[in-house]
């Protein structure tokens, strides 16, 4: 049977906390341009039913050396989303105009 996982609704916030926390993501949904791929930070269960998820798990569990660099990969993409960055790529931008 198929579950939607996001019944209550998405916070995208969270996307961005959890690569702040250095580890490999998780991801049960699925948008038109997707960090997780270009950050290759992830493991994506597309089908939200309860046995792709916990095949997705599994397959994040098998490779240790993968997930920590996925880790890796994750701790510099949230340095660019880092309010600090962002404000002084903003400040730049209102400089040269």
């Amino acid at each position: 049977s198929s579950t939607s996982l996001d019944k209550y609704g998405q916070s995208q916030n969270k996307f961005f906390e959890y690569l702040a926390a250095g580890r490999a993501i998780i991801q049960t949904y699925t948008t038109g341009y997707s960090l997780l791929e270009k950050y290759n930070c992830g493991f994506s269960a597309t089908d939200q039913n309860p046995e792709n998820v916990a095949k997705t798990i599994l397959e994040a569990c098998k490779n240790d050396e993968q997930a920590r660099q996925m880790g890796e990969n994750a701790r510099k993409a949230a340095h660019e989303f880092d309010f600090k960055n962002l404000t002084n790529k903003l400040i730049e931008v209102i400089e040269n105009v």
